[in-house]
């Protein structure tokens, strides 16, 4: 039986801890290659973050945004949802 949706939401982490889109992109690939059929529906990450424990590199999310949207049929646009309230993110 084929997987006729796969919903991934990942890469915030991937950000916070400045890892390369090259690296991001390719671990996305691989995960996606297991699902060659279905629909893609991918949950983009904030390119605005406030104050974290953690440094945000609001480029590499930008980044990481493009990609997402280029793989996915459908995207979860969490980056449009958490920059609307920054203050309840």
């Amino acid at each position: 039986m084929a997987i006729a949706i796969v919903v991934v939401a990942l890469g915030t982490n991937d950000v916070w801890n400045g890892v390369p889109t090259e690296e991001s992109t390719a671990q996305l690939d691989l995960l996606l290659g297991n699902f060659p059929t279905a629909c893609r529906v991918l949950v983009n990450v904030t390119d605005q973050v406030g104050v974290l424990e953690k440094p945000y590199d609001n480029g590499l999310a930008s980044a990481l945004n493009v990609v997402i949207a280029d793989r996915a049929d459908v995207v979860v646009d969490w980056n449009a949802a958490a920059n609307a309230d920054p203050g309840t993110y």
